[in-house]
């Protein structure tokens, strides 16, 4: 992708009657105009950019902040680069229009911040991330948060070996069943903050090759994950945790929790960590040592037998 006549992005747009359109350019721009830190130059009243072409329905337009779509359809634009970008962040930020995205020939090897890239595109169905190269990237913070039309996302191409940052990359992706983050390198992963907060339709993950030897914040990291059956975090490390307050929050499908390698030190916030995870029937644990009142924390585990909350205060 070293050519940057290849160097693309194509997204579909489904335009409703009478629908405002400028909030679906008008998102991009709002990141592109600080050209300085993009790569790109632009005039601050100029009506185009120089070094980002787009066409609609194969047609070229000037850059705008708004655009009249003349009828109710689906609309296919081409966002072309005559540069590399360094950042992405924000850049489909709230286009809940957008319903497909194929990033395939986006050329993102320089790019190391990809916050808000997606977030709240609220009606994105599909999304071609083949080739996405994130090498480089340090920031993934509430990448994909919001894209609760969203059932299937295979990550396992990603290269995550510099990111440090994952809080509430996937929150409220309420329809998403199929997950493939087993590629995962958590290595430099300092923030899990409500990383899959809200995937409410989630039966499994796979986590096993996660490194959380770095991570100190773990709140609500689960929560609301309504429909996860399983949960393997027997490879966790957690001597650096701060905070699980409200880690499994609302788990109401998983019966079992090994959590033997956690080291749960006194000053370890765990508020709520346990709430209303009532099908809850076993946790294996070897180091609990909370400020936290035991009862408060596995409030509403119904079917937690007693001894087993018993033992907590024991331990």
């Amino acid at each position: 992708m070293s050519n940057d006549d290849n160097n693309f992005i194509i997204a579909h747009f489904k335009i409703e009657k009478n629908q405002l359109s400028k909030n679906i350019i008008n998102s991009y721009e709002n990141v592109m105009k600080n050209f300085n830190i993009c790569d790109i130059k632009k005039e601050r009243n100029e009506k185009e950019i120089k070094d980002c072409e787009i066409y609609i329905k194969d047609k070229k337009i000037d850059f705008q902040y708004e655009y009249a779509f003349p009828k109710e359809d689906i609309y296919i634009i081409k966002y072309k680069f005559n540069k590399i970008l360094k950042l992405t962040n924000f850049m489909f930020y709230k286009c809940n229009s957008l319903i497909y995205l194929d990033l395939s020939n986006f050329n993102t090897q320089n790019v190391t911040n990809m916050e808000y890239m997606f977030n709240d595109c609220s009606s994105l169905k599909s999304i071609n991330l083949k080739n996405f190269d994130t090498q480089k990237v340090i920031y993934m913070s509430n990448m994909l948060s919001g894209c609760e039309s969203l059932k299937s996302l295979d990550l396992s191409n990603f290269n995550t070996q510099n990111v440090t940052k994952m809080n509430y990359m996937f929150y409220n992706c309420k329809s998403l069943r199929l997950l493939n983050i087993s590629n995962f390198n958590t290595n430099k992963v300092i923030d899990m903050e409500a990383m899959f907060a809200g995937c409410c339709s989630l039966e499994k993950l796979d986590l096993k090759k996660f490194d959380t030897k770095n991570v100190d914040n773990m709140r609500m990291m689960f929560n609301d994950c309504s429909s996860l059956i399983s949960l393997d975090l027997s490879g966790f490390n957690t001597n650096n945790l701060c905070n699980i307050s409200y880690m499994f929050y609302n788990c109401k499908s998983l019966m079992l929790l090994d959590l033997s390698n956690f080291n749960i030190q006194h000053g370890v916030s765990m508020d709520s960590i346990f709430y209303n995870c009532n099908s809850l029937i076993n946790i294996k644990v070897d180091i609990f040592n909370s400020k936290n009142n035991v009862e408060s924390i596995f409030s509403d585990c119904n079917s937690l037998p007693k001894n087993i909350i018993k033992n907590f205060s024991d331990i």
